[in-house]
């Protein structure tokens, strides 16, 4: 039994039988599903046949916060899966434990089309808002927790990986959580001020991004020589 154990551990499928690729083509199917759910919550009110260019202007205009949900959750997902692909990136190995917190992760992210849609529906509303930011607390939180997992005692990561991904990558999306965490309680004082908090994620997404691609996606710590 030990035996099996350490070779499915060595295994490109891991003790779950699913391999790494399986899990990040899966991952890659459900952020683009998501991504793409967003879109589908603008619609257009109705305009009567041959309606003038004011008539249709009046009526896109009346759907901006449908645009600007569509753009915040566009940029979130978007900052997201950059995140998970980086962190993917380091895994040499997955368990059952990681494969069902990435479940658990994907089901956080799938939901967030209909929270955009209660908040372009609702704008006005601190329900609306509460509920957003709540969705994207416990997202990033789930994100935290699958990273944090791997991370901890280098369990499925490789030994030559820089830690300083590990840090960087758990740093930004804590403070993706925390700025949502603070707009639900700005809520309470002002909607428009807890909506305007999330500007700050623009340069959180810009420092993760920057970050990822300076340094390079699979770029290793140095090796210690080889003794002869």
């Amino acid at each position: 039994m030990e035996k099996r154990a350490k070779a499915a551990e060595k295994s490109p499928h891991g003790v779950t039988g699913v391999s790494l690729a399986r899990i990040n083509s899966f991952s890659d199917a459900v952020f683009a599903v998501a991504i793409t759910l967003l879109v589908l919550n603008i619609t257009l009110p109705y305009v009567r046949p041959h309606a003038t260019n004011a008539d249709l202007a009046r009526a896109m205009s009346s759907i901006w916060p449908h645009f600007l949900a569509y753009v915040i959750s566009f940029l979130v997902i978007g900052n997201l899966w950059i995140g998970h692909h980086r962190f993917c990136d380091h895994l040499v190995r997955h368990d059952e434990v990681l494969v069902w917190l990435n479940i658990l992760y994907l089901l956080c992210i799938v939901f967030i089309p209909f929270s955009t849609n209660v908040l372009s529906l609702h704008t006005r509303t601190q329900l609306a808002v509460v509920f957003y930011a709540g969705t994207l607390v416990v997202t990033n939180l789930m994100a935290l927790l699958s990273m944090w997992y791997a991370w901890s005692g280098r369990r499925l990561i490789g030994a030559e990986v820089a830690e300083e991904y590990g840090r960087v990558g758990m740093y930004i999306t804590a403070a993706t959580a925390l700025v949502f965490l603070i707009s639900i309680g700005l809520s309470f004082i002002s909607i428009s001020v807890a909506m305007y908090s999330w500007l700050a994620l623009i340069p959180l997404i810009a420092i993760g991004v920057r970050y990822y691609f300076r340094k390079g996606r699979g770029v290793r710590a140095e090796q210690p020589a080889e003794e002869h």
